[in-house]
């Protein structure tokens, strides 16, 4: 692997930043490959060495990282421990863009530990600054997100309606949603169009796709 061949010639010069980046991404590697233990491991060694550094985001960007691999293997109360850490350095650094990526996964964990008002509160503070920065990606999967907070609370019409309007949106910018988002998105809409009739949920999607960014944050966001 070019990342592993990278890190023996970094480990060679002695140029720790380096070393620290090319273990960070064959750490990436090993955890799209679920080899979760190795991941975390090399994102510990990283972690570590940032540490020494005092290098703030690197710091930041291994915290998320290891928040990452906790979440993949659904140990959703550490994942969140993780990510706070991250956001309180992002927050220091006024790294907005990173701050927004941090508060959209606290919202995620929150959401699969059943703590729906949580997660639409970072939510709703990740899309603010999204849409601050111009970030439409981002603010894109907090539309995904939000819609299957409506949809663990009943509202199934509005989830529809949000969901509509994030593949407009999508299309527009021409990002498809993350692979590794897309099975458990497919499958949640798949159980949202199971549970409405079929000419309710075609209306509802095409609600959602004629309207403004706006109107859905708008909508997403409201308390049910």
């Amino acid at each position: 692997m070019l990342y592993q061949e990278s890190l023996v010639i970094r480990r060679e010069l002695a140029d720790r930043q380096a070393i620290a980046a090319s273990l960070t991404n064959i750490g990436i590697i090993a955890s799209l490959q679920g080899d979760y233990h190795t991941s975390n491991t090399l994102y510990e060694e990283s972690l570590r060495i940032r540490r020494e550094l005092g290098d703030k985001n690197g710091i930041a960007n291994s915290l998320n990282n290891m928040g990452n691999i906790e979440t993949s293997q659904r140990k959703y109360a550490a994942a969140q421990q993780l990510y706070e850490q991250s956001l309180e350095i992002r927050r220091e650094l006024g790294d907005r863009q990173g701050s927004a990526l941090c508060l959209y996964n606290l919202g995620n964990s929150a959401l699969k530990l059943d703590r729906c008002d949580s997660a639409r509160l970072f939510l709703k503070e990740s899309v603010q600054i999204y849409r601050e920065i111009g970030d439409l990606n981002g603010t894109a999967q907090n539309i995904e997100l939000l819609a299957v907070i409506l949809m663990e609370e009943g509202t199934l019409e509005k989830a529809a309606n949000l969901w509509g309007s994030a593949e407009r949106l999508r299309e527009e910018i021409n990002i498809p949603t993350h692979a590794h988002l897309k099975t458990e998105q497919d499958g949640n809409i798949a159980k949202l169009r199971a549970t409405l009739t079929e000419e309710d949920f075609k209306t509802a999607w095409e609600n959602g796709r004629a309207m403004t960014i706006e109107q859905a944050i708008e909508s997403a966001l409201q308390k049910q």
